[in-house]
């Protein structure tokens, strides 16, 4: 078995090496940029060690409006022409899934296994209902 199977190996070997001539990459192009970005405006919500925990917290864009959270239970809406802040709520909770959006309302997710509603225009809670586990994704 050793006999044949030696051979067949080296054949092997011998079929993926190659004869023909080593082709070289391409020069590279010089890409020029077609468009330049500017910074119009920055916000932050928070910069701790609990939001350090739950980084994934992304904010959602609908109709002009910017709309974030941060671990430490804050929600904020922003507009998006000027960044200028257009309401913020506090509640004693963790926030560990969102922002989720619809026509009316956002969502946010707690370690606490709760999702809340909150009306987009100024962030008043609608409801509230509780899950099987903590929301780690934005309530869809």
């Amino acid at each position: 078995m050793r006999f044949i199977l030696l051979p067949l190996l080296l054949l092997t070997l011998v079929g993926c090496s190659s004869s023909g001539p080593i082709r070289k990459p391409a020069e590279l192009e010089t890409i020029t940029a077609a468009r330049s970005v500017d910074v119009v405006w920055r916000n932050t919500t928070s910069s701790n060690s609990l939001n350090m925990v739950y980084d994934r917290l992304a904010p959602a864009i609908a109709d002009g409006h910017l709309y974030s959270a941060n671990a430490n239970g804050m929600v904020y809406a922003f507009g998006l022409a000027l960044g200028k802040k257009e309401w913020e709520r506090e509640f004693d909770l963790t926030i560990s899934g969102g922002v989720g959006i619809n026509d009316q309302s956002i969502f946010v997710g707690t370690t606490k296994a709760e999702v809340l509603s909150l009306n987009r225009k100024d962030g008043a809670e609608q409801w509230r209902a509780t899950l099987s586990s903590e929301v780690l994704a934005p309530p869809a």
